[in-house]
């Protein structure tokens, strides 16, 4: 039993349960280092599945991108006969030039040929060459120093449309500037 003093200048003796409850005010260091501990566990096994798909939901940007150029280029080739080799603002007009190297398709955005995807995660542009009446190539290229540079299985889009492919094959490029290992779908979904 224990005895205190109380406000009222008496002494009262306390039960058994107030006693407890007085030792008991607020946690051990071992308790608080299990929290903590298993805090640690949970951020390390979440943030790097959190950046991954993150990585990932942003190869959309590419798609997105690549998609309109596929639907400008049978824009200009519904009045040309030739797809364009230069991407130009929407201020511009679309040129049907002599031949397919000084055509132009109209991309939102475009300077000197090159556009950026919405969010400008990716450099649009149509491979030097590949228009022609039948065919062309665009790619989707990761922007140097931008979030997409550390998506190693998909740092390039390519998009070839021609004869045999109308709707166009899809290919993706690792950051080891070969043919990617991972399925089409998997960079193209």
């Amino acid at each position: 039993m224990i005895i205190v003093w109380t406000r009222l200048n008496h002494y009262r003796a306390l039960t058994f349960t107030e006693v407890y409850y007085m030792k008991n005010k607020g946690f051990t260091l071992i308790e608080l280092m299990i929290v903590v501990g298993i805090i640690s566990l949970l951020a390390a096994i979440a943030i790097p599945n959190i950046s991954k798909y993150l990585r990932e939901s942003k190869r959309t940007d590419a798609v997105v991108a690549l998609n309109t150029v596929q639907q400008a280029q049978a824009k200009l080739r519904a009045n040309c006969r030739w797809y364009g080799e230069l991407l130009v603002a929407s201020s511009d007009p679309a040129n049907c030039a002599a031949d397919a190297a000084e055509s132009s398709a109209v991309y939102p955005g475009a300077v000197s040929g090159v556009g950026l995807s919405e969010n400008k995660y990716y450099d649009i542009a149509i491979t030097a060459g590949s228009a022609s009446g039948t065919a062309y190539t665009a790619t989707a290229t990761a922007r140097t120093g931008g979030p997409q540079k550390s998506d190693a299985d998909c740092q390039v889009f390519v998009l070839t449309v021609n004869a045999a492919n109308p709707n166009g094959l899809k290919t993706s490029i690792n950051s080891s500037s070969v043919e990617s290992t991972a399925t089409t779908d998997t960079c193209w979904k």
